[in-house]
């Protein structure tokens, strides 16, 4: 599997209060291209590269357990994780989504 030359991630965590927090975390993956080998380049087997924004917000309510709820590609920018002209492949990458769940630790 192909992956980019160059890919970044950055993350910044506030703590308003000792029990609630927010996360936002920017990525970026630079573009590559999706050939098996020089001998099977395509024109347009270039999986172009892209910049995702993710957010969580945590609040703990009690020692021990934590609830947290957030939102991934919060831009909901379009993207393509797979590409290729060859055989009409063409997967695209995730949409923006929620997400909330609760963690206990003991």
């Amino acid at each position: 599997m192909k992956v980019p030359e160059h890919s970044v991630s950055l993350k910044g965590k506030y703590n308003f209060t000792d029990n609630l927090s927010a996360d936002i975390k920017y990525t970026y993956y630079g573009s590559y291209n999706n050939y098996l080998s020089d001998a099977n380049k395509e024109d347009d087997g270039i999986v172009g590269s892209r910049d995702i924004v993710d957010m969580s917000v945590h609040y703990s309510p009690v020692k021990n357990v934590e609830v947290y709820g957030g939102v991934t590609n919060v831009f909901d920018k379009e993207y393509y994780d797979y590409v290729t002209s060859g055989f009409g492949s063409l997967i695209p990458g995730n949409e923006r989504s929620f997400f909330v769940g609760i963690k206990a630790t003991y």
